[in-house]
């Protein structure tokens, strides 16, 4: 049996609005391959993490284990994680199906507001939240576990 795909709390918000940017090439990429592996296997294990994960494996500013873009970004990247715990009753290093997850993120975190706790000032939030101002997708159903990005 594979291990689960570590991904942090937050990051199960942020892929889903995953359009092809991020800070270089490489990481695009790794991003798009994530997304896919996600996409194209909804049964795939996921744990739940608040620390660095896959995702920030392919970050330029991952170092020593931590988020280094800015000082104090190591502790505000675990606070978004936190946050996301609490309003969905996730528990750190929890195991299970991407689509399970992904349905539970969806449901708690719904509209631009319930996100905009979570996100705050985040550079991307424009750009992941792109969905929330097509009236065709963010009136859809997405706590089926659909992952919404269009790489």
């Amino acid at each position: 049996m594979a291990s689960p795909l570590k991904i942090r709390a937050h990051h199960l918000l942020c892929l889903q609005g995953f359009q092809g940017y991020g800070y270089n090439d490489a990481f695009v990429e790794h991003l798009r391959g994530i997304v896919a592996e996600i996409k194209n296997h909804p049964a795939l294990l996921i744990e739940v993490v608040t620390t660095c994960d896959a995702v920030c494996a392919g970050c330029p500013h991952c170092q020593k284990a931590e988020c280094r873009k800015d000082p104090g970004a190591h502790r505000l990247m675990e606070m978004f994680d936190l946050t996301i715990l609490k309003y969905t009753g996730i528990k750190p290093n929890h195991i299970a199906k991407a689509a399970s997850l992904l349905a539970q993120i969806n449901t708690a975190f719904q509209t631009r507001a319930q996100r905009a706790k979570i996100c705050g000032e985040c550079q991307w939030r424009p750009i992941c939240t792109w969905y929330l101002d097509s009236p065709t997708l963010a009136n859809a159903s997405t706590t089926d576990g659909t992952l919404r990005s269009v790489p």
